[in-house]
């Protein structure tokens, strides 16, 4: 595994755990405890949690880089329930791409392609990609 962002290394030298599990209460996402110890956590090593983001099973992060605009993303962060449905999902996919070695490249260029046709739009990028990903899934499944 690469080295990261200082960030990312500061936040694995912590050790920090975090449970999430987004309740709502009045509409408004609220995290529980643990959650939102990792929230604290993480962002006095430089995420910024995407509270408006809510999913769930995970909590979402994002970390740019100094000086990047702020549309700029460079990196985020999941932080999954271990027992979710997202990191299930997110393992199988993983796993398959690491057992077929041709789908992980056939998976590669179509995220290139993506990227190039929908610069800008991450949301079109990303509805883009989801029947590539959910068949994988279900393959992997089988």
């Amino acid at each position: 595994m690469g080295g990261g962002s200082q960030a990312h290394r500061q936040h694995r030298r912590s050790g920090a755990r975090c449970e999430t599990g987004n309740r709502r209460q009045g509409g408004v996402a609220q995290p529980p405890g643990d959650a939102a110890r990792c929230i604290e956590a993480l962002e006095k090593v430089g995420y910024s949690h995407l509270a408006d983001h809510v999913l769930p099973d995970r909590l979402l992060f994002l970390v740019r880089l100094a000086g990047a605009d702020q549309g700029a993303r460079t990196y985020h962060l999941h932080v999954a329930e271990v027992e979710g449905v997202y990191l299930e999902r997110h393992l199988l996919f993983r796993d398959y791409l690491r057992a077929q070695p041709a789908t992980a490249r056939e998976y590669a260029r179509l995220k290139y392609e993506l990227a190039s046709r929908y610069r800008g739009d991450r949301e079109a990028y990303t509805v883009a990609k989801t029947a590539f990903v959910s068949a994988i899934i279900e393959r992997a499944r089988a």
